[in-house]
């Protein structure tokens, strides 16, 4: 069954961050880079890897707080420093630019299947990942235009992109909690 999950979550993976790149930029990139990180999440799992469920585990938590405050700066449309910021460090996190939460999980699972012989699968979760980082970045601008108010939302946005930096340089400590609560 882990075979068979591991396939059925690399295709997701890799075709929901297709279908992100393909639509124009609007909250269906959310939706689809969501279900994307879903598949990620489902391949760690069923693929076998060393800390597998771990690895699942943070990469959702880190895709939860990137996707979330993506959605509220993206509902904030006001341009601003701090909305700015909050995006960015969400959209890196989600993207899987270091030092953010996000990159880390997603580099050890791709380490770990390449160690595993899978270079196929690593290659596909690789481009899944530029699809991502793509569809991210090319709407940005129209998810930030605006005045100069600086909204309750924004503040929300700056604090879970802050929330990816932080657990993205404490990685270690963070994986080490959630692998003796799943233990």
């Amino acid at each position: 069954m882990t075979a068979l999950q591991a396939y059925i979550g690399i295709v997701i993976a890799f075709v929901c961050a297709a279908f992100a790149l393909a639509v124009a930029p609007s909250k269906r990139v959310l939706i689809f880079a969501g279900i994307s990180a879903a598949g990620w999440c489902l391949f760690a799992a069923g693929s076998g890897v060393h800390m597998a469920l771990a690895l699942a585990v943070s990469f959702a938590i880190a895709q939860i707080l990137g996707l979330a405050g993506i959605f509220v700066a993206g509902n904030s449309s006001l341009q601003n420093p701090v909305t700015k910021t909050g995006y960015l460090l969400c959209a890196f996190s989600v993207a899987g630019i270091p030092p953010c939460f996000g990159f880390w999980p997603r580099l050890l699972i791709i380490m770990e299947t390449v160690q595993a012989g899978a270079v196929w699968q690593a290659a596909a979760l690789i481009l899944a990942t530029l699809f991502i980082l793509f569809s991210l970045f090319r709407g940005s601008e129209k998810v930030i235009s605006g005045d100069e108010k600086i909204p309750l939302s924004s503040y929300i946005s700056l604090s879970l992109g802050a929330a990816c930096l932080v657990l993205g340089f404490g990685f270690k400590p963070a994986i080490a909690v959630i692998q003796s609560i799943l233990l």
